[in-house]
């Protein structure tokens, strides 16, 4: 990790462009299978046929390339209890989770341990695609992550990828490397979801209507029903060219995964909110109510209180930053009370008359003398105690008040204290 961090420091001083723009992809090793298919990784056979050099040509991904930016591809996590290595890396790498057959004798069981560290990776803006999801008889089940994200996976053959309208507006589907109107599954594991997770973004469904894939905006994963949508035997072309449909929606997908917005982070400069400007929409919220002039990257906060804003990313996921908490303003007092009354008819602090600040609504005013009797009580805010009881006149001295209210957002509140009555 260290030759990682010197990297980037020394991207940032002397501007190695073309490997500081360089995105790695990690997968898991082929070897953590060796049995059955062999393969549905990006060091397998049958992604090396096509998938894997489509990613690693210059012409494809570099910097004279259709998506200039280069890609290298990290092999790894070979062994059971290894994938908790994924906390070590950097959250703008793409982690590409194949299809790994549970039921073959040959496959190193992935633990608990390994899941929880992926998808505590994933959460903090980590970039995941997951591709094993379903069951299929009593030979085949790739059900590793399905139940700590949250899906359900139902088997179907044949089953195709259609764009709905907000897939058909994202890379995958209308990217760099061509338009996409429908891209297929394949070989005997297709499927669609029959549950996504709780919240998430629906991008393709099959030809009935059931989603195939979508955007889990609580991790921001990419979750696809069949890994060979990105393999041979979906369709893809060997060797490294981009040549029909399904070579097109492989590599935009990593498009659309390298583009992928991490979630929000606001800052505070001088009570100047700010988060990063690429976003495709925003809305701040001050204490959880919505800010009308808050829809911009940055903004000028005017009063103390816990701030945040929400943003869109592509994919369509709406996704809330941490809070910033602002108390710097000066803010007087809700209520200002008079501590002297002068009920003498002298037109001078006639009434006990609670100065409020604006928003703010009085709903109960309560007078108790020195003995705690109530000599005073009232709702209506033009109700003003004149310093009688009963239509007569109370002596001078202490008295207590209780005044309840509401705040402008609706907060209940109440204060207390004592007045001095003088005539």
């Amino acid at each position: 990790m260290r030759s990682k961090r010197y990297l980037s420091l020394l991207c940032l001083m002397i501007g190695l462009q073309t490997f500081c723009q360089t995105r790695s992809i990690h997968s898991i090793t082929n070897s953590r299978q060796l049995g059955g298919d062999n393969g549905y990784t990006l060091d397998g056979q049958i992604m090396t046929a096509g998938a894997r050099q489509k990613l690693l040509l210059s012409g494809n991904f570099g910097t004279n390339g259709i998506y200039q930016k280069p890609v290298s591809i990290f092999d790894g996590y070979g062994t059971s209890g290894s994938l908790t290595d994924v906390l070590n890396i950097g959250i703008d790498n793409i982690f590409f989770f194949g299809n790994f057959n549970i039921l073959d004798t040959t496959t190193q069981p992935f633990t608990n341990a390994e899941i929880g560290a992926l998808y505590n990776w994933s959460l903090q803006g980590g970039k995941l695609i997951i591709t094993c999801v379903g069951k299929v008889a009593n030979f085949f089940e790739s059900n590793i992550l399905n139940t700590q994200w949250g899906f359900e996976y139902f088997y179907q053959v044949p089953s195709v990828i259609i764009p709905t309208p907000l897939g058909n507006n994202t890379d995958i589907f209308n990217g760099p490397f061509g338009n996409v109107i429908q891209a297929n599954q394949g070989a005997g594991s297709q499927g669609y979801f029959n549950s996504t997770t709780n919240n998430s973004q629906v991008l393709a469904r099959d030809s009935n209507g059931n989603p195939t894939l979508f955007l889990d905006c609580n991790t921001l994963d990419l979750i696809i029903a069949d890994v060979d949508a990105y393999t041979i035997f979906g369709g893809q072309s060997n060797g490294d060219a981009i040549v029909n449909t399904q070579d097109k929606f492989w590599a935009n997908t990593i498009v659309f995964m390298d583009k992928l917005q991490s979630p929000p982070f606001a800052t505070n400069n001088a009570a100047t909110l700010s988060v990063n400007p690429d976003y495709i929409d925003y809305q701040w919220y001050l204490n959880d109510s919505v800010l009308v002039d808050g829809t911009n990257p940055d903004y000028n906060a005017m009063e103390n209180g816990n701030y945040s804003v929400e943003v869109t990313v592509n994919g369509g996921c709406k996704i809330k930053s941490n809070i910033v908490s602002i108390d710097s303003f000066y803010e007087p007092p809700l209520l200002e009370m008079p501590n002297i009354f002068t009920p003498n008819n002298d037109g001078l602090n006639d009434f006990f008359n609670p100065v409020k600040k604006q928003g703010l609504t009085i709903t109960q005013i309560s007078i108790f003398n020195r003995w705690g009797n109530l000599v005073h009580s009232e709702s209506s805010p033009e109700d003003l105690w004149d310093g009688t009881a009963g239509n007569k006149k109370v002596s001078d001295g202490v008295y207590y008040w209780i005044i309840e209210y509401e705040t402008f957002g609706g907060e209940k509140k109440s204060e207390e204290g004592v007045l001095q009555l003088l005539r």
